[in-house]
């Protein structure tokens, strides 16, 4: 299923667009013009039982590799389906148990075809790199996915931050700064933030051109106005605390962040971990979460336009831009804001191992 709904001002000609995928199929390419780098529908990959020199080199058991063949298969299925981001799920599980060169050039496929290209070049070096002894026809197959996907990347250089700081991207934590090499993204127009405890947080929309780097000179001044937060979850569970998108420590936690409104969630091994919580912090007072960490049993992605919009979950604030992340399964209300649009609302239902 892909949903789209689009609002329109004509007297700004301006327009905000919210979109979700879930087990998404986008439009089916013309069949006198397919798409390069679309699975042969005549010529599936083969399940999961190479030889030695097709899997990397990893110990599990026969239930172990029982169980990702499942996975696969189930991909499979769902790859002749062109549901792209259950399928992407699925080959991500596979080769997380039991790596083969089928399942990681599968996970590559996927991510190409729901235009995470940066994510689709990494795998594609490492199925070179885990896989060398692939064959020639197959390691030529990637060498081209990896030249024409450089094209459809970009980097972002990020100077002036202070060490230490977690740098988030559309809500994702890539790495700490400084950068050892510029930080590979799709073509687009993405969202940077910056976080380190006592500064002020860093937040810039770029726009990145395939091949090109955009650079960003990101100061974070000490803060003059802050508050604390302390995060425990109640039960005393330790799991990762993370806040605007950036992991500061684990539960219990306490810190000094900004004066405003954040986002909190809690993450842990498997699904485990808690829905985003608002903190707003006030200054020279103490914020206190105490989250009850459960079993977060599907996924959401939304998307929207244009790319800096505020994005709302269950009334929740979660950010701008792209916001990736697991929530309990159920009804769920979205909501995108942009100043000078119309907001957005949707209201979702999601099921148990969903990926809308």
């Amino acid at each position: 299923m892909r949903s789209f709904r689009k609002i329109s001002i004509a007297a700004l000609a301006a327009s905000l667009t919210l979109s979700s995928i879930a087990g998404a199929q986008p439009a089916v390419p013309a069949k006198d013009a397919p798409a390069k780098d679309a699975p042969a529908k005549d010529a599936p990959p083969a399940p999961p039982a190479p030889p030695a020199e097709e899997s990397a080199p990893k110990q599990v058991d026969a239930a172990a590799k029982a169980d990702a063949e499942a996975h696969f298969k189930k991909g499979l299925e769902l790859l002749g389906e062109e549901a792209w981001a259950a399928a992407l799920a699925e080959f991500l599980r596979s080769r997380e148990i039991f790596p083969t060169r089928t399942a990681t050039n599968n996970v590559a496929v996927c991510l190409r075809k729901l235009k995470r290209f940066d994510e689709s070049l990494d795998m594609y070096v490492t199925l070179l790199r885990e896989f060398p002894n692939m064959p020639e026809d197959k390691k030529s197959a990637a060498q081209k996915e990896i030249s024409e996907l450089q094209q459809l990347v970009g980097t972002v250089d990020i100077a002036g931050a202070e060490p230490g700081a977690s740098i988030v991207v559309d809500g994702k934590p890539r790495q700490d700064f400084p950068l050892l090499e510029p930080l590979r993204v799709s073509a687009g127009t993405h969202t940077i933030r910056l976080f380190k405890e006592g500064f002020q947080p860093f937040e810039q929309s770029v726009d990145v051109a395939g091949g090109q780097t955009a650079r960003i000179t990101a100061k974070m001044p000490a803060l003059a106005a802050s508050g604390r937060l302390r995060v425990a979850e109640k039960d005393g569970k330790r799991l990762e605390v993370v806040v605007d998108g950036a992991v500061v420590g684990v539960t219990p936690w306490e810190g000094s962040i900004s004066v405003g409104d954040h986002v909190v969630f809690l993450r842990g091994d498997g699904d485990l971990g808690t829905q985003p919580a608002a903190a707003p912090i006030a200054k020279g007072e103490a914020t206190s979460l105490t989250l009850v960490a459960e079993t977060l049993e599907a996924s959401v992605l939304i998307d929207v336009q244009p790319p800096s919009a505020s994005v709302r979950i269950d009334g929740v604030h979660v950010g701008r831009g792209i916001w990736d992340g697991r929530l309990r399964k159920g009804a769920h209300s979205v909501e995108a804001l942009y100043e000078g649009y119309f907001p957005v609302k949707r209201d979702i239902t999601l099921e148990r191992g969903e990926h809308e």
